[in-house]
């Protein structure tokens, strides 16, 4: 699975807790149980285990973008921005 066209919006809930919204876009073919495993197998190699299990608080899975939204591959490097402005070393 491609998944290099799929967006992102990130939401910084306070305290360090965030909320994402997955595009997948291009998985219309898949089942949901399918889609929602493939998401759980990119946030993993996009994001490592750690910040994916310490950061994120809610992840919603859609397949039609209704905002503007970063490409995923973006999202570790955002994430990391926004923990150092919450508690910068």
């Amino acid at each position: 699975m491609d998944a290099s066209r799929w967006r992102y919006v990130l939401h910084d809930l306070g305290d360090g807790v965030f909320e994402l919204t997955v595009y997948a876009l291009f998985t219309e073919d898949l089942d949901d149980n399918l889609r929602e495993a493939a998401v759980e197998i990119v946030l993993q190699g996009v994001l490592g285990e750690m910040r994916r299990f310490v950061k994120l608080e809610r992840i919603k899975l859609t397949l039609d973008p209704d905002q503007p939204a970063a490409p995923i591959t973006a999202l570790a490097h955002h994430i990391d921005d926004l923990v150092r402005q919450i508690a910068p070393c």
